[in-house]
């Protein structure tokens, strides 16, 4: 049975239409209120994948397979009582207890929801054979919702979990937002598992009978995964790992070991260091490491990709390390608050200022050094090295004039001071402020309150902290008075 266009609501017809016209390989009729087949459907012969999930389908046609490329068919959430053993069907545990005397278990790939019935569970439970043919199990949910905390699983759902060693022949596994705390133990007894995955489970840690499986694919996101087992190191087929969204804090050094890893992902982890152990894995071909707090290598590095990073680390390993003690401050305000005067003072501390300081044009950039100590950490050996510190002070000038000019200069990486002249109050600190937050990349900035003639003004610094978190506080100073200016 087919259902006609005239039954059919105007956002399908659409969605049919255009994936005739475009020729598209895959169709998405999810929640669309068929209760048969639409007949143009049959016509679209590149189809491969098509989504027919949570529609109130009963019979699906064996016809459908004969569309030529047709590779894999979504029927979740259908009230199905007839299907046909073709292959590339996703299905869920009821459609199973109602269907499975109709279909090979090696055609499916078996959905079990976090909400089944205890009717669903028992069936499972108590007909062993139904679990020994399938090839790919998930049991949760299909859409991971990154989050802290996910529901704990029901007595039906553990009835499932408790019997997983029943899947001899399973060779996909999927555990997703369930809070399950543990690994379930019926996982190590699965001889042709491949690829696994235990997403959201609330883990703090993989048992150590991780690394006897034969797995391929291994995915443990959104768990809090501090750290790996050491028998990991024994996944010697491990291609495709992801780790995301666990408080790692840094890679673990072992992943660099596994000999057939290819690609490798670790978004959110809070990792600062992508060390020089990415130079043992040759053979990785693809690293993730969006959203996460990179210090070493610097972002100009890791954001042309991991050849560029293993080029670091080789360069690095050649010439070996100096340390760059220098920085860039950037000292903008109105006209006349004090910006040429704050910049002399930094310079020679002991700077008399003039009786009209002649104002910026554009930009005065003034190389200021000082003698300074630094402590680094190499081979685990800690020494002091004594070094010039040089600061590129960039004083812009204020006039309105040159402040369309300011975007191609202020920069990422640098040291904001905001000088206001607190006696003439013109200082507009949101549009500076705005400013400096989008250009810098949030840079960390002072508001210097430049007190001429002793007239203060309270700015409401602590409302200004709230809105941005790059202003780290406020000084307040007669740059005309002053005989010692520090920092």
């Amino acid at each position: 049975m087919s259902q006609r266009s005239r039954e059919l609501r105007p956002d399908v017809l659409e969605v049919l239409d255009r994936a005739q016209a475009s020729g598209s390989t895959w169709l998405d009729l999810d929640g669309c209120a068929l209760t048969e087949i639409p007949d143009q459907i049959f016509a679209l012969t590149n189809l491969e994948t098509l989504d027919l999930s949570d529609n109130g389908l009963k019979n699906i046609p064996d016809r459908l397979w004969k569309l030529p490329n047709l590779k894999s068919v979504n029927l979740i959430g259908n009230p199905i009582v007839s299907l046909p053993n073709r292959p590339g069907l996703t299905i869920d545990l009821q459609t199973y207890r109602l269907c499975y005397t109709q279909i090979d278990a090696t055609n499916i790939n078996l959905f079990v929801g976090a909400h089944i019935s205890h009717e669903d569970a028992d069936f499972w439970a108590v007909r062993p054979k139904v679990a020994r043919g399938l090839r790919k199990l998930t049991v949760g949910t299909l859409n991971l919702r990154i989050e802290l905390e996910h529901p704990k699983p029901s007595s039906a759902i553990w009835k499932i979990l408790k019997t997983l060693s029943n899947c001899v022949a399973l060779e996909e596994l999927s555990l997703c937002g369930l809070y399950l705390e543990n690994v379930p133990e019926g996982i190590r007894r699965l001889p042709c598992v491949k690829w696994l995955e235990l997403d959201g489970l609330g883990l703090d840690r993989l048992p150590d009978w991780i690394g006897d499986l034969d797995i391929e694919t291994f995915s443990a996101i959104n768990n809090n995964l501090a750290e790996l087992p050491d028998s990991f190191q024994r996944l010697q087929h491990l291609e495709s790992l992801d780790l995301g969204w666990n408080p790692l804090d840094q890679i673990p050094s072992l992943v660099f070991s596994l000999p057939s890893l290819d690609s490798l992902y670790l978004r959110s982890c809070n990792i600062r260091e992508i060390s020089a152990d990415v130079l043992q894995a040759p053979q990785l071909k693809y690293l993730d490491i969006h959203f996460n707090p990179i210090e070493s290598p610097p972002a100009e590095i890791t954001n042309n990709g991991l050849e560029a990073i293993r080029d670091y680390w080789r360069q690095r390993a050649d010439t070996g390390v100096d340390y760059l003690c220098e920085a860039k401050l950037i000292i903008l305000g109105e006209a006349e608050a004090g910006k040429t005067s704050l910049a002399k003072k930094i310079e020679n501390p002991n700077y008399e200022l003039r009786d009209r300081e002649k104002s910026t044009e554009g930009i005065d950039v003034i190389r200021y050094q000082f003698p300074t100590a630094i402590r680094v950490n190499e081979s685990g050996e800690e020494r002091v090295l004594n070094r010039m510190f040089q600061v590129n002070i960039w004083d812009f000038g204020g006039q309105e004039i040159y402040h369309a000019t300011h975007q191609f200069f202020l920069t990422r990486r640098s040291v904001y001071v905001l000088v206001c002249d607190d006696r003439k109050q013109d200082t507009d600190f949101s549009f500076w402020l705005q400013i400096i937050e989008m250009l810098s990349d949030a840079s960390p900035l002072w508001i210097v309150q430049n007190e001429k003639q002793d007239r203060k003004r309270d700015i409401n610094l602590s409302n200004l902290r709230m809105r941005f978190d790059n202003l780290r506080g406020a000084l307040s100073t007669n740059l005309d008075t002053i005989a010692v200016w520090t920092m």
